[in-house]
């Protein structure tokens, strides 16, 4: 029954993201020019993730960066068109979507702590990121964000606990704890939270009988409420309800010493369900970005793990005006430089330094190839 009911959850985002009017601004010229497919090295495994690049972005830019779960069966690539690309494109944020690895029962998923996990070792996959985002572009490391959907909500928690020195902030929609972090969460800095979820859910159940492995969200906002430092009251706005979706939204604000919001989505529509606008009330992309823009870390882990990147290839200087140097180029045997018409303007073999001197002013992707055919590309600033 849980396994049936993760997939029914993946179904209905699927058909629902198909829809959403912001897909059609996703031109592929865009997709290609910024959405950048790679991977890195966590210990003996191979691990893939898209990064947007928001547009004409410089490297002179401290960018936040936002780090997004998806849900069981799903893939990075597709939540990436869920809304959050165009937000960053203003806001000046960096967002990657990271592909969990196969569970036992053949699903995407991640290390979690339920019976549906996986066994990969997921936090150092986050923690290895955050690393790798760092070096290749001007990441504000104070301001590292995490969200996860329902799979990848229930794993953001245990990110939480464990990253609470790195993570700013985090976004948890129709996720909840699993049982292992409702016993065990005990962050070393208690960090905000965003709680989005609704009483009907039967895929993550709101509240009633919780499934095997898992916590509801009544005990979920318990134990936030603990760690935050929870006053006893709290503060109430209705969210207008302006679509004909069966569904009304309270958001809730904790009086906690760190932020804590419960936004309870209730009525006929409200089950497992990713807030898309105009479908609904708001945009779940939209209040994430909201919520996490008013936080900060104090005093965030600075130190770069080298053992996290050492295969990974360094581009720099970015903005550059007549060369750029590759480091840690090890198994990259072709160099291209595409403008953003998707036309081929450079190619050369293998080399630690490219003249681009010839080359007009302006924005291009520099896409490396490894000897497995593995492409590693990123938005390259000429001036």
């Amino acid at each position: 029954m849980l396994t049936q009911n993760y997939l029914n959850l993946e179904d209905y985002l699927y058909k629902m993201k198909r829809i959403l009017p912001i897909v059609l601004l996703l031109l592929p010229i865009q997709i290609f020019a910024q959405l950048n497919s790679a991977t890195i090295s966590v210990g003996n495994e191979t691990r893939e993730y898209v990064a947007y690049i928001p547009s004409n972005y410089q490297n002179t830019e401290a960018a936040p960066l936002i780090i997004i779960l998806h849900g069981i069966g799903g893939l990075a690539t597709d939540y990436a068109t869920y809304g959050l690309n165009p937000i960053a494109d203003t806001a000046r944020f960096v967002p990657v979507y990271l592909q969990g690895k196969a569970n036992a029962f053949g699903q995407t998923s991640w290390n979690n702590g339920t019976l549906l996990a996986s066994a990969a070792n997921d936090l150092a996959f986050i923690e290895n990121m955050i690393d790798t985002m760092a070096v290749n572009y001007n990441i504000d490391r104070s301001r590292v964000y995490i969200v996860g959907i329902s799979m990848g909500a229930i794993m953001t928690y245990k990110a939480l606990h464990h990253l609470s020195d790195k993570l700013a902030a985090a976004v948890c929609h129709i996720g909840t704890m699993s049982n292992q972090e409702l016993t065990n969460y005990n962050p070393t800095i208690p960090r905000p939270v965003m709680q989005i979820h609704g009483v009907n859910d039967a895929i993550v159940p709101y509240s009633g009988q919780a499934l095997p492995s898992l916590g509801l969200v009544p005990p979920t906002l318990a134990k936030l409420k603990s760690t935050n430092g929870w006053n006893g009251d709290s503060t109430i706005t209705n969210i207008p309800n302006v679509a004909n979706d069966s569904v009304t939204i309270e958001k809730i604000v904790y009086n906690t010493s760190t932020r804590l919001e419960h936004w309870k989505m209730s009525g006929a529509g409200a089950g497992h369900i990713f807030l898309f606008e105009p479908i609904n009330d708001t945009s779940g992309m939209e209040i994430t970005w909201h919520f996490l823009r008013e936080f900060s870390h104090p005093n965030p882990t600075l130190g770069i793990n080298t053992s996290s990147i050492a295969e990974q290839p360094l581009i720099f200087p970015n903005p550059t005006s007549d060369f750029v140097n590759i480091a840690n180029y090890k198994n990259y045997v072709q160099i291209r430089l595409y403008n953003l018409n998707q036309q081929l303007v450079f190619e050369t073999a293998s080399a630690t330094t490219v003249d681009l001197s010839r080359l007009e002013a302006g924005m291009y992707i520099i896409e490396l190839k490894s000897t497995e055919g593995q492409p590693h590309t990123q938005l390259l600033h000429k001036q």
